[in-house]
């Protein structure tokens, strides 16, 4: 298993509707976050169409849940594939310094291998912090 720092804290960034520079707040937007961000946004124009409209975090009247799965799966497939994570899983228990190398395999940035483990918490949020950086839009 890779070694926990004990440090649990860890901003998440936000995502809503079309994406654009203040959906993203400057002090919490990292890495990971924005590009399966931007791969689900662009899930909705792509697999949706432009007409539809779409909130993030809020229900609401025209809230399609199919919709939106479709959207995570999109960027699911596009940045760290359930497949991709299967294989990774074959080596577990995995070592900080081996992301790199699946990262090169997988053809991704090791960001996102570590923030799918985060997010299935696998590992804490404080574990490859060197991976996650932030994004600055300017």
């Amino acid at each position: 298993m890779i070694p926990d720092d004990g440090n649990d804290e860890r901003a998440l960034g936000g995502n809503s509707g079309v994406m654009t520079h203040s959906n993203f707040p400057q002090d919490k937007l990292l890495n990971d976050v924005f590009w399966f961000t931007f791969f689900h946004e662009a899930a909705h124009i792509i697999l949706h169409g432009k007409k539809d409209v779409f909130l993030e975090n809020m229900d609401y009247p025209d809230m399609d849940p199919q919709k939106e799965r479709e959207a995570d799966e999109f960027a699911i497939q596009w940045t760290f594939s359930w497949q991709q994570q299967e294989r990774l899983m074959a080596h577990y228990p995995i070592q900080q310094g081996d992301i790199p190398a699946f990262a090169k395999e997988f053809n991704t940035h090791p960001a996102l291998i570590i923030g799918r483990l985060q997010h299935l918490r696998l590992i804490s949020y404080a574990t490859g912090r060197q991976y996650i950086q932030s994004v600055v839009l300017e």
